[in-house]
């Protein structure tokens, strides 16, 4: 049953037109004791979760791993002090978790650019320089 916390706060979400996912990962994180030792914006035990963004955000396959390292655990990646396995979050949870995380990154809310045009391509699309227009170089008028 889902708490009438939640729901009020789901349904005001709704509202503002902010993602109910994001509460329900908080919620998440609360709930599965990661904020003992992480936060969003500052170090804590382990590092906080807009840096762990910030470093994993453009690795292919990004969320897999860091759903693999929040279930097992992992050491080295942030230092000494190992991450340990977290046995009280299972798969699915692991992906929102990981999914969440990633979405803290800048860049995850700007959609892809597409990749420059070659040089061939763009001057054929510009065509020749006699097919450009012309540009008017008379001084503009102005008024006194």
């Amino acid at each position: 049953m889902i708490s009438s916390t939640f729901r009020r706060l789901a349904l005001l979400c709704c509202a503002l037109g902010l993602p109910v996912a994001a509460i329900a990962s908080e919620q998440l994180i609360k709930s599965k004791a990661c904020i003992a030792c992480h936060s969003v914006e500052r170090k804590i035990v382990g590092p906080s979760f807009k840096d762990i963004a910030a470093k994993r955000h453009a690795e292919d396959g990004a969320a897999a791993a860091m759903a693999e390292r929040i279930r097992k655990g992992s050491k080295g990646q942030w230092g000494p002090v190992p991450m340990p396995p977290n046995t009280r979050v299972n798969e699915a949870e692991a992906q929102a978790l990981a999914q969440w995380i990633l979405s803290l990154h800048p860049a995850s809310a700007t959609p892809a650019k597409a990749p420059p045009a070659s040089d061939q391509a763009t001057d054929s699309a510009k065509g020749s320089p006699k097919d450009q227009p012309k540009e008017d170089k008379a001084t503009p008028m102005v008024k006194p």
